[in-house]
């Protein structure tokens, strides 16, 4: 449940659920509670405040000890499965919620992911290349270390000229947008003096 909703009777529903059983009444005065059976005079919907905050939170906690779990996976890296999962896991939380790359960044999860880019297995290296551009998006400080990691990745061609072509390709993008950019205009200033 996301966006816990209380109707008329006092039920508490999800939104979206709640609406979606709002549309199939083709009159709105024959709305029922689906739970109670009372009558529904009202289509107001409240939320439920307190309801909203406790899932809010399980949530952030929840997301916490995804990424601690996600840690310890890697840390021990005892299979390839397990080190895609622990990846994939990793890069689901961070696209749910941006303030997730920060607590992924903060715990030093970046030079254990580092690890991966010699990894026997191309899908590992990969996803590695992967969840570190993006922990590198939308963090100034992280970008250009992201970008040293692409470069180092770009160049060991002969020893993974898939993760290279990879690297290569997300260079080339960050190029086209950086053209664009002030903020890398002002870093090639910087790298020029």
């Amino acid at each position: 449940m996301d966006d816990p909703v209380t109707v008329e009777s006092g039920e508490t529903y999800e939104r979206t659920a709640i609406t979606e059983w709002f549309d199939k009444f083709a009159d709105p005065e024959e709305i029922v509670c689906p739970r109670s059976g009372q009558k529904l005079k009202s289509r107001i919907l409240s939320t439920n405040v307190a309801l909203k905050a406790t899932i809010d939170e399980w949530k952030e906690r929840n997301e916490a000890a995804r990424i601690k779990v996600a840690r310890a996976a890697l840390s021990l890296a005892s299979t390839e499965n397990m080190v895609l999962e622990a990846i994939d896991d990793l890069r689901n939380v961070c696209k749910n919620k941006p303030s997730n790359k920060v607590q992924v960044r903060s715990i030093g999860m970046i030079p254990l992911l580092t690890n991966f880019l010699d990894y026997r297995s191309r899908n590992v290296r990969y996803v590695t290349v992967e969840l570190l551009r993006q922990l590198a998006e939308d963090d100034e400080e992280g970008k250009y270390g992201g970008i040293l990691m692409l470069i180092t990745v770009k160049y060991r061609q002969s020893l993974d000229a898939f993760a290279s072509e990879k690297a290569d390709q997300i260079l080339r993008n960050l190029e086209r947008v950086a053209i664009t950019s002030s903020s890398w205009q002002k870093m090639a200033i910087g790298n020029h003096c």
